[in-house]
């Protein structure tokens, strides 16, 4: 019984430590990669930077600022040529990444 407890102890740090690491490799990684390969992406990086907006307060706050963001995100879309948008292979790599991710927690992940 003990060996069991203590097994499902390990599995379930090696759990946490993996996701850290998925989060941590996102953010530092991939992140900075599909800024640099898809174009509407490395744009809106660059208003945001350049406007000076925080970009994390839109999700937690109503600030005046996330209306000049949506335009300037529906305006970039709007205008951008028909060869950045669509199925490219950045955008579908980062598809079946996010798929991968579902899958590896869906199949390792308990359904307590």
């Amino acid at each position: 019984m003990k060996i069991k407890k203590r097994n499902s102890k390990l599995h379930a740090w090696g759990i946490l430590i993996s996701a850290f690491v998925l989060i941590w490799s996102f953010a530092f990684v991939i992140g900075p990669w599909i800024q640099h390969h898809i174009p509407i992406v490395d744009q809106i990086f660059k208003i945001a930077e350049a406007q000076d907006i925080n970009t994390n307060a839109y999700f937690y706050t109503e600030i005046e600022a996330s209306y000049d963001g949506a335009q300037y995100l529906h305006e970039s879309v709007k205008l951008s040529a028909p060869d950045e948008a669509g199925f490219t292979w950045p955008s579908i790599l980062c598809i079946l990444f996010c798929i991968v991710i579902l899958g590896l927690g869906w199949r390792y992940l308990p359904l307590d």
